[in-house]
């Protein structure tokens, strides 16, 4: 710590002499110019429309930022809903294929309810359905022939 303020005051020191030592340097040259103070150069004068001229400048460099934040913003969220689009679509399709097999299913056992109330309407039951699957049905069989058991792929 002590070595580092040392060699700032010897880097000062050093700068000073330099100054001191320049034949160009004129003293009152420069705003709050003294021997121990560095010059420093003051901001170029510019003209009234250069100034507006500026002005609008940055005003429009203000606008462009935030309209480039406004897109970025906006294709962050189209990446999010693109992404959440993917995931319904995806979800979209199990759903139909769970669909497909509920309504198979349902198809099956409503067909099976026929088979199985046809079979109470002769007076048989679910033990005599491989029998049935081999008999051959006629109208003079049953009174009524559903039309589940006229498939014999049952």
């Amino acid at each position: 710590m002590v070595m580092s303020i040392c060699a700032c005051l010897a880097l000062m020191l050093h700068i000073l002499i330099l100054l001191s030592l320049e034949e160009e340097y004129t003293p009152g040259a420069w705003p709050n110019d003294s021997k121990w103070m560095l010059p420093y150069l003051p901001p170029p004068l510019e003209p009234l429309e250069a100034q507006l001229e500026v002005r609008k400048l940055r005003k429009q460099v203000r606008k462009l930022r935030k309209q480039a934040r406004k897109q970025e913003v906006l294709k962050v969220q189209q990446a999010r809903q693109q992404s959440r689009l993917e995931v319904l679509e995806v979800r979209l399709e199990v759903l139909k294929e769970v669909l497909k097999e509920a309504r198979l299913q349902a198809w099956k056992q409503a067909r099976w309810s026929v088979i199985l109330s046809a079979l109470a309407e002769i007076g048989q039951d679910e033990s005599t359905i491989p029998v049935l699957k081999q008999r051959s049905y006629t109208t003079s069989d049953t009174k009524v022939i559903p039309s589940a058991l006229a498939d014999k792929s049952c």
